[in-house]
């Protein structure tokens, strides 16, 4: 949303207090931001997001496509297996080359194939409140 000089005001709640959550969330709303400010100053109070909700909403969708390929770019994935055959050291080797936390990189890869036990061990949880001292 917008305060009343018209600035970006981004909230987060620590409801998935994993890593991998927390940057794709705070990214997929900067990528509101950045692709929908017009919108934000004319058509719509805020966005309001539930990640746990696939939406068909074109706005949602586009904003999540920014937040994926910022965080892990396409172009990276063509040089590991990505694919239901992906190992950890496939998940080291792309976040390695992202410069993303191995979590971040697990994340995609349990986002991507809807699998949220392989690598569930390579995602740290209960540590972005204790960062934040929250």
């Amino acid at each position: 949303m917008l305060d009343q000089a018209e600035r970006p005001v981004v909230a987060l709640t620590l409801r998935y207090d994993r890593t991998d959550s927390f940057w794709f969330t705070l990214l997929h709303e900067c990528a509101h931001v950045r692709l929908h400010y017009d919108r934000l100053k004319t058509d719509v109070a805020a966005f309001i997001d539930d990640i746990d909700i696939n939406s068909d909403e074109l706005h949602e969708r586009e904003a999540d496509d920014l937040a994926r390929v910022s965080l892990i770019p396409d172009n990276i994935l063509k040089d590991v297996t990505w694919s239901q055959y992906s190992t950890a050291a496939d998940i080291y080797a792309v976040a390695s080359r992202a410069r993303v936390n191995v979590a971040v990189a697990a994340g995609r890869w349990q986002r991507d194939y809807r699998n949220y036990r392989k690598f569930s061990r390579l995602i740290e949880r209960g540590n972005i409140r204790e960062m934040l001292e929250v």
